[in-house]
């Protein structure tokens, strides 16, 4: 039985040895490393409503594949400011220039406290969730690394409220604590630049 690891470890230092070596032969593919921020205004869409937003990310491009961290400022549903990591990777079709994108991070809430908004409750707090974001795009280059950007994707930001309820003016036994739970899907369109 001990023959069948060895023989596994063996096979698996000749196919990185004979990858090494045609690598070797090839001649080396140029690195190009550039800071790029992408800066949008997104259009938030679902059935019942459409609200805006603002988004900046900044990064690293490295080739045809960017990694970098962003903000924004979603006004749809209730107020939030999404902080995420994104990954962008571009095509060069001829002189066509597509990307696809993913996001992924923390949904803070704007405010953490604010007034009740329904009658009988008085308002606890507001907690953060899950944020993330799948598209594509496509870019309108101008000078140098400047572009256009067009893009849409699909979108998804979790927050959840506390409540406690207040009697009619005289004092529990005990507190009531409600928590709702709110999940927002929507069709994100973005349009903004590249520098």
């Amino acid at each position: 039985m001990r023959i069948i690891p060895g023989f596994v470890f063996l096979l698996i230092i000749s196919l990185v040895g004979k990858s090494q070596d045609q690598n070797s032969s090839k001649p080396a593919k140029k690195v190009k490393v550039n800071f790029a921020s992408y800066n949008t205004f997104n259009l938030l869409h679902s059935v019942e409503s459409v609200h805006a937003g603002l988004q900046t990310v900044n990064g690293v491009s490295i080739n045809n594949t960017f990694i970098g961290a962003g903000v924004a400022i979603d006004w749809y549903g209730m107020r939030s400011v999404p902080m995420f990591a994104d990954f962008r990777q571009v095509f060069n079709l001829g002189r066509a220039t597509f990307f696809a994108y993913g996001d992924i991070g923390y949904n803070g809430p704007w405010y953490k406290k604010e007034p009740a908004t329904m009658w009988g409750y008085s308002h606890q707090s507001t907690d953060g969730g899950i944020y993330y974001d799948i598209g594509a795009g496509y870019l309108i280059p101008f000078r140098k690394r400047n572009a256009m950007i067009l893009s849409a994707g699909y979108s998804v930001k979790e927050m959840a409220k506390s409540y406690q309820q207040v009697g009619w003016g005289w004092p529990t036994e005990e507190d009531l604590y409600e928590k709702f739970n709110y999940k927002y899907r929507r069709l994100s369109v973005k349009i903004g630049w590249r520098f």
